[in-house]
C-alpha cells in the first residue's frame, strides 16, 4: 500500500514538474495582435519595463532572490530592415540586457503560431546568482515579437518545460 502511494506521488510530482500540472491562462492583445499562455497563478504586470506583459513566479521560499519569468515585447520593424537582422540585433540586445559574460550559448529555430522565430538561450552572471535566459523572436506584421523566459540556472531544468510550453503556445492575428 505505501509503496503504491509513494509511485502515485512520484507520477502526481513528475506532472507537476513537467508544466502539465500548471494551470494556464491565454492572454490576447488584439491591439497587438498576438495571444500567448501564461501560468495562471503568476503574478502579471502590464506595461512594466517597456514590456507588453510580464509573467512572474511565486516566491519558492522567504530567501527567493530571484522570480523566474516570461517577459513579451513587440515593437515595429523598419519596412527596409530585413528579418535576419532584427532577429540578430534582438539576440545582441538580450546579451546586452545581462551584464556578464555569457556561456553556454546556443540558438535554434521555433515555429509557433504558424510562424518561424528564433531562439537564443545562455547563462550569464547576474549580481549572486547564476541566470539562464532563452530569448525567442518572431516577426509578423511589421512587428516583431519578443517572448523571454529567465530562472537561475539552478533551476532551470524545473521551469524549462513551462517555458517551452509558454513559447509554442503564441499565435498571431
Amino acid at each position: 500500500m505505501i509503496r503504491k502511494r509513494i509511485i502515485i506521488f512520484v507520477i502526481f510530482l513528475s506532472f507537476v514538474f513537467s508544466g502539465c500540472g500548471i494551470l494556464w491562462q491565454r492572454y490576447n492583445n488584439k491591439e497587438l495582435g498576438f495571444s500567448i499562455l501564461l501560468p495562471r497563478l503568476w503574478y502579471k504586470e502590464v506595461g512594466s519595463y517597456g514590456t507588453v506583459i510580464m509573467a512572474i513566479s511565486s516566491p519558492t521560499n522567504p530567501q527567493d532572490k530571484y522570480r523566474e519569468n516570461i517577459t513579451i515585447t513587440a515593437a515595429y520593424v523598419p519596412e527596409d530592415m530585413k528579418k535576419e537582422t532584427y532577429v540578430e540585433m534582438s539576440i545582441n540586445q538580450a546579451f546586452e540586457m545581462f551584464n556578464g559574460t555569457q556561456y553556454g550559448v546556443t540558438e535554434g529555430t521555433i515555429s509557433a503560431g504558424g510562424e518561424d522565430g528564433k531562439w537564443v538561450s545562455f547563462s550569464v552572471p547576474a549580481k549572486d546568482i547564476i541566470l539562464k535566459v532563452i530569448s525567442t523572436v518572431w516577426i509578423k506584421n511589421k512587428r516583431a515579437y519578443v517572448v523571454t523566459c529567465s530562472s537561475r540556472d539552478s533551476e532551470y531544468d524545473k521551469y524549462e518545460p513551462v517555458f517551452w510550453k509558454a513559447l509554442r503556445s503564441i499565435r498571431f492575428k
